[in-house]
């Protein structure tokens, strides 16, 4: 078993030890990553690999691929891994307690909850975001990076870089193989979180006008935000429906080398938040 690097920007890496924070984002077919010094950008790539080996393989395979890269977990001020959520539901800090994790999601709708389950916290909603996976890699990755934080796709769209820049009604979405990820924010408060199914862009139109006609976010100042696997077909389509459409491309940062120009930075805006 091994993974491969597909496509990488990088930079010489001018950081010092424990400055550098690493973004991994898991994808069907393996991974992509960022690697960045505050707000300095050092490295992005797609990793491609099967991860359908024994659990210590696959974790000395993905250790293996970092290292051979020049990446440590002990030279990390943080690591991070972002998943895709089955299900989630956000509770309070003041009613949370650890201990009833699978009742809220199972509660919320979720079924009889049979996949991982985990949680982070959100400063800005003084919540935390609970919600499972089923991805067994999870564990590969936090048996090679310790301390690893898991979060997924809907913890990512609830930040205060989108918060700040919702002056009026705004909705991001995350566009992926066959869903979407929604968050919708307003006069700069998040809202409301969900993903749908859309296997096309008369889909992904209907969807989104149902949750902006439902929050009463429609107005001639609203905004919509795309990132993800958008292409030029999509963005033509569901241009006309919206008083703004822009690709969101995570936060602002600066490039420790020029290439970083030609990349798509709105694909991997959710390594890059």
């Amino acid at each position: 078993m091994a993974y491969n690097t597909i496509s990488k920007v990088a930079a010489a890496d001018v950081a010092t030890a424990n400055e550098k924070r690493l973004s991994i984002c898991l994808k069907p077919n393996g991974f992509s990553f960022a690697l960045a010094s505050g707000d300095k950008l050092l490295a992005v790539a797609e990793v491609e690999g099967n991860g359908g080996g024994q659990l210590t393989e696959e974790s000395a395979a993905i250790k293996h691929y970092f290292e051979s890269i020049d990446i440590r977990p002990l030279e990390l001020a943080e690591t991070e891994l972002i998943v895709t959520a089955e299900s989630f539901v956000w509770i309070p800090d003041e009613v949370y307690d650890h201990a009833d994790e699978h009742r809220y999601l199972t509660l919320s709708g979720a079924g009889n909850v049979v996949s991982q389950v985990y949680s982070n916290h959100n400063d800005m909603l003084h919540s935390q975001l609970v919600f499972s996976a089923r991805d067994n890699r999870v564990t590969a990755f936090k048996i090679a990076f310790p301390g690893i934080k898991i979060r997924c796709q809907h913890s990512k769209l609830a930040s205060s870089t989108l918060a700040n820049i919702a002056n009026g009604g705004m909705a991001v979405i995350n566009l992926r193989s066959g869903a979407a990820d929604m968050a919708a924010y307003s006069a700069g408060r998040y809202l409301f979180g969900r993903t749908f199914s859309c296997a096309n862009s008369e889909e992904l139109i209907f969807q989104t006008l149902e949750v902006v006609k439902m929050l009463g976010l429609e107005s001639d100042s609203f905004r919509l935000m795309l990132c993800g696997d958008v292409n030029r077909d999509i963005y033509a389509a569901i241009r006309p429906y919206f008083a703004s459409v822009a690709l969101y491309t995570g936060r602002q940062l600066q490039f420790a080398t020029d290439e970083f120009r030609t990349l798509h930075t709105y694909r991997h805006a959710l390594i890059l938040s």
